[in-house]
């Protein structure tokens, strides 16, 4: 430890450039998760299993309402059209919106909206889109599932709470920042994602384009940061062995004969 305390002394007066360094740091921890998040929405487009648009909205229901749906690949709706018009509910959160509302896992959601009509039902997207938007004027939203209970299916109606930005403000702090972060990470992802066609063959090659620009963009502020961190880190190393060799030769040189004479035949 007093080897710490004596070179403090050399690196303190640089405090500047180490605040540089950390937040270069920090920069490349988030740039390098960003790269890593960055892969799995391309990788859904290229297993074919949804759109980015659909696959944001879906994080966002999952963040937003505490439910994850199965989405199914497309190469399945083609087996069975009925599944375009199905979300199935794989995970319900405990003490979330939607488990508070009553979902379970293994609900089949068949409609958003007051009025669920079969003869021409919501398609998953188009559901996923609903419950996404969290603009509406309404406090709530209504939900149809359809739920197997005993062999038998059961249709229910679920009233469902609109999540709003600001609905955890008396919460804790922890809480409040995490919902916060994650009700901005979503907004301004949507409005990224509104950018691109919905789905088709076009929309796919032009959202594989638009994700590899954003990790290319992504890596190369990346290098920038690392860059950074390193120059400014080797920086503070060089300037306090520089201040530290000028102060031992100061030393040296006003040192009395009397120190030299005695010690130096040993």
């Amino acid at each position: 430890m007093i080897f710490f305390r004596r070179i403090a002394k050399y690196v303190l007066p640089q405090w500047h450039r180490i605040i540089v360094v950390f937040f270069a740091a920090v920069m490349v921890g988030l740039l390098f998760a960003g790269s890593f998040a960055a892969v799995v929405p391309l990788l859904k487009v290229m297993m074919d299993q949804e759109s980015i648009p659909g696959w944001i909205n879906r994080q966002g229901c999952q963040w937003r309402y505490g439910m994850n749906f199965a989405i199914p690949a497309k190469s399945s709706l083609m087996n069975d059209s009925q599944k375009r018009y199905e979300l199935k509910v794989v995970s319900v959160d405990t003490n979330s919106i939607a488990g508070n509302a009553g979902f379970k896992v293994d609900d089949i959601i068949i409609g958003v909206g007051e009025i669920y009509d079969s003869n021409s039902p919501m398609s998953s997207l188009e559901m996923m889109a609903k419950l996404a938007d969290c603009n509406s004027s309404s406090d709530f939203v209504s939900v149809h599932v359809i739920r197997i209970s005993g062999g038998q299916h059961h249709t229910k109606k679920l009233s469902v709470i609109v999540p709003g930005r600001f609905m955890y403000e008396s919460d804790g702090f922890l809480k409040k920042w995490n919902w916060g972060l994650r009700w901005e990470i979503i907004e301004r992802a949507q409005k990224i994602s509104a950018l691109l066609p919905e789905d088709n063959a076009l929309a796919m090659k032009k959202a594989m384009c638009f994700i590899i620009i954003g990790i290319i963009f992504i890596s190369t502020l990346r290098c920038l940061a690392t860059f950074t961190q390193k120059y400014m880190g080797a920086k503070v190393v060089q300037v306090a062995t520089a201040h530290l060799r000028e102060d031992m030769f100061e030393r040296a040189m006003y040192m009395p004969v009397s120190y030299f004479a005695i010690y130096g035949k040993i």
